[in-house]
């Protein structure tokens, strides 16, 4: 039988105890009597620099690396190796639109996730890629144009989904489509919608091994404290690195 590549849509009730991991009831800081608090001290998925980004955002500086750099690496040929990577997708290459539902798709951030997964196809063959978005018209963009490139051992490596159907999974690599680029100003609500969600924004940012590379429209997405700060910090050039599309 053919394979083919898996969209995910499910919904996870992150309103229910049971509906969530304890590294997503720790970002929400849920405080119901009736869930026992835990605290993750040290992790050992993710890249330190990521780690520390995760840790900073989400976790008040809590979270500790308990993997080196040197296992988490990638090549260099990669986004010059960084761990971290934001991709400016301004407006000026598109804007988000519509699918005739509440979904919402970008045609210029499908565009740039195939050339970053091609990049690391090429790269570091055999390695496992999320590739990760908010809006189920936009995971079904970038599915389309995927199964069109993709053998049958890539289709084995790669998965396409929303957010939601990512939780408790991991890969050496993620690829984030924010989609939300419009020219709405000081009212979240209309502008990124529920990308302020800060459970989504903490499972979508800590799948990752090696690398994330988060792709949007930077003017947008500064809305966003976790996407701002992922922002600057990318620019510096340390940790990460800043690039247009």
């Amino acid at each position: 039988a053919h394979r083919q590549l898996l969209l995910h849509l499910f919904i996870i009730p992150l309103s229910r105890p049971f509906g969530c991991s304890f590294f997503v009831r720790d970002c929400l800081k849920e405080k119901s009597s009736h869930i026992k608090a835990v605290r993750l001290e040290q992790q050992y998925r993710m890249h330190p620099d990521i780690c520390q980004f995760v840790s900073n955002v989400f976790y008040d500086g809590a979270l500790k690396p308990g993997v080196s750099a040197e296992k988490r690496n990638s090549p260099l040929s990669i986004n010059q190796g960084k761990a971290l990577t934001f991709i400016s997708v301004p407006i000026t290459r598109g804007s988000e639109t519509g699918d005739g539902s509440r979904s919402r798709m970008r045609r210029a951030e499908v565009e740039t996730v195939i050339k970053e997964l091609q990049s690391i196809l090429r790269n570091d063959p055999g390695k496992r890629i999320g590739i990760i978005t908010f809006y189920s018209a936009q995971a079904k963009a970038l599915l389309e144009e995927i199964q069109k490139f993709l053998d049958e051992e890539q289709k084995r490596l790669v998965e396409v989904g929303t957010v939601d159907a990512f939780q408790g999974k991991e890969y050496d690599y993620v690829i984030l489509s924010a989609v939300r680029s419009n020219e709405i100003k000081n009212d979240p609500q209309k502008s990124v919608g529920f990308l302020v969600k800060p459970n989504r924004l903490c499972v979508a940012f800590s799948r990752v091994q090696r690398q994330l590379i988060v792709c949007g429209d930077p003017n947008t997405l500064q809305q966003v404290d976790p996407f701002d700060k992922l922002m600057n910090l990318c620019k510096t050039g340390k940790e990460g690195l800043y690039r247009e599309c």
